[in-house]
């Protein structure tokens, strides 16, 4: 798709008033042709007549889901697209400042890809003393173990059923399954990534936390300009 003047999360929402309306209406509001909005769909996920009247069921669904929210019986990796694609995500927090330095979409996430997420962030921020981490089969492969050792991060790996020992991460990923992913309907994988990034940056710079003195993370980094790098993975 050719260079639009509009980001992808500005066409996502046009997207979805043009399903709660019209094409035309919404073509309208946004100064854009009912071709341009054609084009969006297909580069996210064609949505078709039918799909929009799936929409109330899926609300619906999403609802009951909430319910069994309360029981913990859900993995955040079961929520999944109009299209039928099983969204997985990766999430990374920092312990401290609770700031979320990504969230990774995708249908899988195997240690590869791990690797690359983590050595996105490390360029970025450095590399923390220790890192934090579930012993879900992909942190406990030899590429993600080779690449811990080799910058020199701290491991503190979660016992097996014991999910207390990360906090906040559980605490982390209930916010984003009842504030997100159980509230919103994606047509693709894509689409999901670019709803779900638009909620990261909300939650790092917008939203205040109790445990921050009702600052938001940047906030509070900001407040705290000197203390180390204490950036963590969670899952």
């Amino acid at each position: 798709m050719r260079k639009s003047r509009f980001t992808e999360e500005q066409m996502v929402t046009v997207l979805r008033e043009a399903d709660k309306t019209s094409v035309a209406e919404a073509a309208k509001k946004h100064k854009v042709s009912d071709a341009t909005i054609d084009a969006w769909r297909k580069h996210f996920g064609q949505m078709e007549a039918a799909d929009v009247k799936r929409l109330k069921i899926l609300e619906t669904e999403n609802a009951r889901l909430k319910k069994l929210l309360a029981e913990r019986d859900l993995d955040i990796e079961v929520d999944t697209t109009a299209e039928g694609q099983q969204i997985k995500c990766l999430t990374v927090i920092d312990e401290y400042t609770r700031e979320c330095l990504a969230i990774d979409v995708a249908g899988s996430i195997r240690s590869r890809r791990v690797v690359e997420v983590l050595t996105r962030l490390v360029s970025i921020y450095g590399a923390p003393l220790f890192m934090r981490s579930d012993n879900g089969p992909e942190f406990v492969r030899r590429a993600i173990l080779d690449w811990i050792a080799q910058a020199g991060i701290g491991t503190a790996l979660n016992d097996p059923g014991k999910p207390w020992q990360n906090g906040a991460d559980e605490s982390f990923n209930g916010k984003l399954l009842d504030e997100c992913l159980s509230l919103e309907w994606f047509r693709s994988r894509k689409e999901a990534a670019v709803v779900i990034e638009a909620w990261r940056r909300h939650y790092n710079e917008v939203r205040p936390h109790s445990c921050l003195n009702y600052l938001t993370p940047h906030e509070f980094k900001r407040h705290n300009q000197a203390i180390p790098n204490r950036a963590v993975l969670q899952e």
